[in-house]
């Protein structure tokens, strides 16, 4: 006598005939019965393309919701709201981004799109270093996976270097062209003017030595007015915290009533070479 036997079915089926056979025996074959589907969104699972990703850079997150079977939910289907939290917050300010949206302060709640049980969203993190970043929906049972441990890599992105219609730039490596956004880059090294001001870096008045002024960077590159109201010889500095080596050389300007320098700011991958 066998009793308290199941079945688990992939599908839900209503009128089934559970058939038994064994050895030596007859096959026996049970009343009609009703299969109930799995349990659906039991379970959730993150994986990414790579756990060293380059800093800024976008990586591929990967995110699956399991039935009762551990079988990818395909009924889990439509825009979820994600949970992100264990980043870390970067030198400039920033953390990153999930999908197009940017990330705030650990956690982040952000919009993703699932199709049968998968979402497939890019993850950039600003911060370098190791970061235990988890995912998770409240739509599951069990609505967080297991940490990824993720570590982002500075990259390419070591040196910077300014140039401008003065004079020649050195050469110190290539272009960073994975360099781009919206970066804030600390000017210094100007004076005042008689009248109590300092200048402008594009639309941004100068304050008192240092100021500190977002820039926008286009696959390596900055193009931006500076303005110096003081006459006279200044050796002005430009840094941007997130580059590995974040001052470029002092540029020696000594403005005249009226002249507008252009900087371009670019940003390079090798040490600088020798004079």
């Amino acid at each position: 006598t066998f009793t308290d036997l199941g079945a688990t079915n992939a599908a839900g089926i209503t009128g089934a005939q559970l058939a038994f056979d064994a050895t030596g025996l007859a096959e026996i074959t049970s009343a009609t019965v009703n299969l109930p589907q799995p349990q659906g969104a039991q379970s959730i699972t993150a994986s990414a393309a790579t756990l060293t990703p380059v800093v800024g850079v976008d990586n591929g997150i990967t995110l699956t919701v399991k039935n009762s079977l551990g079988d990818t939910d395909t009924l889990f289907t439509g825009t979820k709201e994600v949970t992100v939290s264990g980043y870390d917050v970067a030198p400039d300010g920033t953390y990153g981004s999930l999908g197009s949206t940017a990330l705030v302060a650990s956690p982040s709640k952000i919009n993703v799109d699932f199709v049968e049980g998968v979402a497939q969203v890019d993850l950039k993190l600003n911060k370098a270093g190791a970061q235990a970043v988890v995912f998770s929906q409240a739509g599951v049972a069990t609505p967080a996976a297991t940490a990824l441990n993720i570590a982002p890599v500075a990259g390419s992105t070591a040196t910077m270097k300014l140039t401008t219609g003065v004079s020649a730039p050195q050469v110190l490596g290539d272009t960073d062209t994975l360099f781009t956004g919206t970066k804030e880059v600390t000017v210094s090294g100007y004076d005042v003017a008689p009248d109590g001001t300092y200048g402008s870096l594009g639309s941004t008045a100068l304050a008192a030595s240092p100021s500190k002024i977002n820039v926008d960077f286009v696959e390596g590159v900055a193009q931006v007015d500076l303005k110096l109201n003081k006459a006279g010889a200044q050796a002005v500095m430009f840094s941007q915290a997130g580059v590995t080596s974040p001052a470029a050389m002092a540029l020696n300007i000594a403005p005249v009533a009226g002249s507008t320098a252009t900087m371009k700011l670019t940003t390079g991958v090798s040490a600088p070479q020798a004079n």
